[in-house]
C-alpha cells in the first residue's frame, strides 16, 4: 500500500491601513494511493483533490505596523506499508 500527499499554500496579506489589515489563502491537497493483494492478485487506485479558500481581517496587535507580504509554501509526503 502506498500514499501520497501533496499540498500547496499561498497566502496574501493586505494592508487597508496602519492598523487594518486582511488575509486571504488558498490551499490545494492532493492525495494518491494505491493497494495491491498479493493473495487475491487484486489491485486498487485512488486520487482525491481538496480546495480549502481561506480568509481573515482584523486589526493589528498594539506596537507593531501593518506588513504587505506574500507567502508560498509547498508540502509532500509520501508513506508506504
Amino acid at each position: 500500500m502506498g500514499l501520497n500527499d501533496l499540498g500547496v499554500y499561498v497566502e496574501n496579506t493586505a494592508c487597508w491601513t496602519l492598523w487594518l489589515r486582511s488575509v486571504e489563502g488558498l490551499r490545494q491537497e492532493y492525495y494518491t494511493a494505491h493497494d495491491r493483494s498479493i493473495t487475491l492478485c487484486l489491485t486498487g487506485a485512488g486520487v482525491q483533490s481538496l480546495l480549502q479558500p481561506k480568509a481573515s481581517g482584523g486589526m493589528v496587535e498594539n506596537g507593531s505596523l501593518c506588513e504587505r507580504r506574500t507567502r508560498f509554501s509547498f508540502q509532500r509526503c509520501a508513506r508506504g506499508v
